[in-house]
């Protein structure tokens, strides 16, 4: 419970400190919602930045910048379009491959509340490192359920 509580007050002031101030924060929470609003969607389905809007509870300056760092990971496909310095996102159009490993591994709420303590801990949010610990943790669940551990 006090783990919710302080999880749902961090998302808060995230959210404040990043619309006051515009900062390019990547949240590791929006990088798992857009993904599993895409899935949600369907194959051939195209998705747009508006509807994300009005489904998750996050800035749209906020989701624009998660949906721009989940398309140069190479997670997803989308329709980006420069004007100037300024990235316009038309559309999400897919997930590919290497977003549907990396959302597999984060799709468990388990393991994914386990994969946000042990980022707190070491104090990194990158792809890379969310990538490698819900790994680490899914292997250690796995052993467990095998008896090994």
């Amino acid at each position: 419970i006090i783990y919710s509580f302080l999880s749902a007050v961090s998302d808060i002031i995230l959210l404040s400190i990043n619309r006051m101030y515009n900062l390019m924060i990547l949240n590791p929470d929006i990088l798992r919602d857009v993904l599993l609003k895409m899935e949600e969607a369907g194959y051939l389905e195209e998705l747009s930045p508006t509807s994300l809007y009005a489904s998750l509870n996050y800035s749209e300056e906020a989701i624009n910048y998660s949906i721009l760092k989940l398309s140069e990971a190479g997670f997803i496909k989308a329709v980006i379009t420069n004007y100037g310095n300024v990235p316009q996102i038309s559309a999400l159009c897919d997930i590919t491959y290497q977003g549907h490993l990396f959302l597999t591994d984060i799709r468990s709420d388990n393991v994914w509340g386990k994969t946000k303590q042990v980022l707190a801990k070491i104090g990194t949010t990158s792809v890379s490192s969310i990538s490698q610990v819900a790994s680490g943790i899914l292997g250690i669940i796995i052993k467990q359920e095998l008896g090994l551990i």
